[in-house]
């Protein structure tokens, strides 16, 4: 084994660091794929007129004939700008970590650290 350096061991964590940025950056766009098919879907259903959800005894006839529309689920809608701020998070972070190297040190050093932590406590 040869000799190896702090610089040698910066160098590992800023690689570390920006694969994990790398990795962090793909996961943001399938999380927000998802919150914003979630939303679309939830959203939809505020259009859908249902019955009352309190609609189980034959004595409540008239209100359970009467469907309405279920504006709440729009609040569904507020997904979307979560969603494009995750990604808007996870590139910033990959730019940083790419324009400077003690941020890609730094977030080499703790995506190793997380990795440990989850060896070590798999249920977590």
């Amino acid at each position: 084994m040869g000799n190896t350096t702090t610089k040698d061991v910066g160098n590992f964590q800023a690689g570390v660091g920006k694969v994990d940025a790398d990795m962090s950056l793909i996961g943001a766009w399938i999380f927000a794929v998802i919150l914003v098919i979630l939303a679309l879907v939830f959203a939809s259903q505020a259009f859908v007129a249902r019955k009352p959800s309190d609609c189980m005894d034959d004595d409540q006839r008239e209100k359970c004939q009467h469907k309405s529309k279920q504006w709440g689920f729009l609040f569904a809608l507020i997904l979307i700008p979560l969603a494009v701020f995750i990604v808007w998070y996870a590139k910033w972070w990959k730019h940083e970590v790419y324009t400077n190297r003690t941020a890609a040190q730094i977030g080499g050093t703790m995506a190793e650290a997380n990795w440990i932590n989850q060896a070590m406590h798999p249920n977590n």
